[in-house]
């Protein structure tokens, strides 16, 4: 009898894992853990999926978040061998949101603020051949959505400096595009064999 909580083809899957030695292949697998964001849905997972599909000549595996995804890193470099990967890149967003930034031109009658989209996360890439971490790096991304100049007062609280609804999805939207264009300039410069370029 297998647990509950598993569905047939699952635990047969886990099963037959566990019995067979895992053996890496050449294809990529890609897990993305992204929170949810209260201003607009995570896409970053489908543009970087997206972005290496272009450029690869090996299969990409994309694991999905409603999949258990082990902590263990030994859990982890098996799950990746027997999805028949070679490489494992592991994406783990800390922080998605919106902040200002100030600065002050004159003293007492000129300020300016700025208001970004930021995007802070963990890149890790798995040689799962080698069963070994090749790169982690925390990665920072900014994109600027205004200015706001303010003149003989400094108001943090000043209606101006709250972007509207659609332009926040805008936001979001860029900054996720241009994160998974830099991710992937990254990730190009661990993989070097034939695994990118096709």
């Amino acid at each position: 009898m297998f647990p509950r909580h598993l569905k047939l083809a699952e635990f047969a899957f886990l099963l037959l894992a566990a019995i067979t030695p895992a053996v890496a292949g050449d294809g990529i697998i890609l897990n993305i853990n992204q929170p949810a964001c209260p201003y607009a849905d995570p896409h970053l997972s489908e543009k970087l999926n997206l972005y290496l599909s272009a450029i690869s000549s090996v299969p990409i595996v994309k694991l999905y978040s409603d999949q258990t995804v082990p902590a263990d890193l030994n859990q982890l470099i098996n799950l990746g061998r027997n999805l028949g990967g070679r490489y494992l890149v592991d994406v783990s967003v800390e922080k998605m949101d919106i902040i200002r930034k100030k600065r002050t031109i004159i003293p007492l009658a000129v300020c300016r603020y700025r208001i970004y989209g930021v995007l802070t996360a963990t890149l890790r890439v798995i040689d799962l051949a080698r069963g070994k971490t090749i790169k982690m790096d925390r990665i920072e991304y900014e994109l600027k959505a205004s200015n706001q100049w303010q003149f003989l007062e400094d108001d943090v609280n000043d209606p101006a400096l709250i972007l509207p609804a659609d332009e926040k999805v805008n936001l979001f939207n860029r900054l996720e595009e241009s994160a998974a264009g830099r991710l992937l300039e990254e990730i190009a410069k661990i993989i070097k064999d034939n695994h990118l370029g096709k």
